[in-house]
């Protein structure tokens, strides 16, 4: 994605605002990029951390610049 090293967070739930979910994270460089259920994103990842029976959380815990 963009050139940019990319990290997918896989199998985990997801914790949103508007509620929880399985999926894959993607986030390339230091955003994320999205939400997948596609297994093929797996593939194009730089680094793919296993979040089996974990909950994902994105956005909870954001520095200030």
């Amino acid at each position: 994605m963009n050139g940019e090293f990319t990290r997918v967070i896989a199998n985990g739930t997801v914790a949103a605002h508007y509620g929880t979910f399985r999926a894959h994270l993607v986030v390339a460089g230091e955003r994320i990029a999205a939400f997948s259920g596609d297994d093929g994103v797996l593939a194009g990842a730089d680094e793919v951390i296993d979040a089996t029976g974990l909950v994902v959380m994105p956005g909870s815990a954001v520095g200030a610049r």
